[in-house]
């Protein structure tokens, strides 16, 4: 690692602090909250907008954050640890630590310990125990044994899968090795010998009073406040933290990992077994100007976070929102920041972000309207009074960008998109107007309606266009894909529930009454 000259806070201010305040005021997110760091701590730190949703109470570092699925990295930790000891190798089938832990499968290659840490499986992402979607008070053992329930829909080692439930069972084995709760080995091997003061994984009045509030931003609804629950699945994203604990966890990572682990071990984190993957063991590991870029990100009931390190530049960043599925904004700011100190560094000229303006409904409502490419299809539409595009099952807010258009809020961001009345240019592909689209005749559409917990995330299942959709975490939307009569499947590539199979369950009175993905069940709502 090279000496770099010092980075000073108030060019970092004047830079950024204004821009995490208009990107709050663009996206009505309620509050953002960044910080980059070096191995020493906290270089600069800013925030924008306000820690609760009236607007009046300020952040400070001590201000407590969701952090989601950030959560895992601290799991994996705690399962390197134990290979560091000598009690488990990574390639050890997880039955010889949890023998009782049998999913369904036709494949003779076992589940190892390596493959959960890689998303590498072949698990469900959810267990039917523990589902994100549902409110539930299971136990870890009561979690992993449902996922005795379901079949793996992989060979394990050959697709990367992403899956709260694998994290999960990673939890169980460490506390069977340990004779000693989850909970208390995070406190204990984590929390205090980083001296991590503010970390908690319970929900208490103190954690509460000091939570940011955040807010769910349901699809064709006003936004609502983000409920406030139970971490479930513990340790797949139960801790809740604040950025100057989490900036005590990143700056350690960069310093080689002691005392949590040693710095051999820690660098095996963040290689990736395979060229084409994008998780090693546990890290997200990128190319990012130039560099390898490794971390995580969280999303959970209105908040997400993004941990990134530069381990080379010995730099990184925090970033948190709280907006629902906020992630994007948390990554685009993420890299501007860390850019934005590199070039800093070395004297060059300094990155700019992307700024969009409104589109104003006078001048641009004639665009409303469904275009067509093949058998793909894209709404133009007016949602809560704003222009707002849905392309390839993603939507966001459409905004001017100088020429073009851009769909860009908190979740989303697409640049560089072309419309006019008769058209739609996004990349390389060209839709064009139709207008004898509808969704009218559609057999299922007794079927549409919202799915799991109000006190959660329910899932929305709707008709469009001949088809039925599912909307996930109020922003994915997944086309279901009819497999058999009654029968329907995610496909492949989806961000939730990849290639599981759909069903619906009727009552007694012949009116639909649940959803079941694989082997959870979602009651209709």
């Amino acid at each position: 690692m090279t000496c770099e000259p010092k980075l000073e806070p108030s060019i970092l201010e004047k830079h950024l602090a204004q821009l995490l305040q208009r990107e709050c005021s663009n996206k009505q997110i309620p509050g953002l909250y960044a910080v980059l760091l070096d191995q020493e701590g906290i270089v600069w730190q800013g925030s924008g907008g306000s820690a609760d949703l009236a607007g009046v109470r300020r952040f400070t570092e001590d201000t407590l954050f969701r952090i989601g699925s950030i959560t895992k990295l601290v799991t994996g930790f705690l399962v390197m640890q134990q290979v560091e000891s000598g009690r488990i190798a990574l390639d050890d089938p997880i039955g010889k630590h949890l023998p009782e832990f049998q999913p369904h499968s036709d494949f003779d290659n076992p589940i190892t310990i390596r493959r959960l840490l890689q998303h590498k499986s072949g698990l469900v992402r959810e267990a039917p125990g523990g589902c994100y979607f549902l409110s539930s008070n299971a136990s870890l053992e009561e979690i992993v044994s449902s996922l005795n329930q379901t079949r793996l829909l992989w060979e394990p080692g050959t697709k990367t899968s992403y899956s709260n439930a694998g994290v999960c069972v990673l939890g169980l084995m460490l506390e069977r090795l340990e004779s000693k709760p989850y909970e208390q080995l995070v406190q204990e091997r984590i929390f205090k010998p980083l001296g991590m003061q503010d970390s908690r994984l319970e929900l208490n009045e103190d954690v509460r009073a000091a939570l940011a509030e955040a807010q769910m931003c349901p699809y064709h609804q006003k936004t609502q406040p983000a409920p406030v629950n139970k971490p479930n699945s513990v340790p797949a994203g139960g801790i809740f933290s604040s950025p100057r604990d989490l900036t005590r966890l990143a700056s350690t990572l960069l310093r080689g990992g002691e005392p949590v682990l040693s710095a051999s071990l820690l660098q095996s984190m963040w290689q990736l077994e395979q060229e084409d993957d994008t998780i090693a063991l546990g890290f997200f590991v990128r190319e990012l100007f130039g560099h390898k870029a490794v971390g995580h990100g969280g999303t959970i009931y209105g908040y997400a976070t993004e941990l990134e390190l530069l381990p080379s530049e010995n730099l990184g960043v925090l970033v948190f929102v709280t907006q629902d599925i906020g992630n994007n904004i948390a990554r685009r700011l993420s890299a501007h920041i860390l850019e934005l100190a590199l070039k800093l560094r070395r004297g060059q000229s300094l990155p700019g972000f992307i700024q969009t303006q409104d589109a104003d409904l006078q001048c641009y409502s004639r665009l409303v309207g469904t275009y067509r490419n093949g058998d793909s299809l894209a709404w133009i539409r007016v949602n809560n009074g704003k222009l707002s595009a849905e392309i390839n099952g993603t939507i966001g807010e459409l905004r001017r960008h100088k020429e073009h258009w851009a769909m860009d809020c908190a979740q989303v961001f697409v640049d560089d998109i072309q419309l006019n009345e008769s058209g739609l240019i996004v990349g390389d592909q060209n839709y064009l107007r139709d207008e004898h689209v509808d969704s009218a005749g559609l057999p299922e559409e007794t079927l549409i309606g919202n799915y799991g917990s109000e006190a959660s995330c329910p899932m929305q299942i709707y008709a469009r266009s001949g088809r039925l959709w599912a909307r996930v975490a109020n922003c994915f939307y997944q086309p279901l894909v009819e497999e058999e009569a009654g029968i329907f499947r995610f496909p492949e590539d989806s961000l939730f529930f990849a290639a599981e199979a759909v069903r619906f369950e009727t009552g007694d009175d012949g009116v639909v009454a649940a959803l079941i993905i694989g082997e959870i069940k979602l009651p209709r709502l």
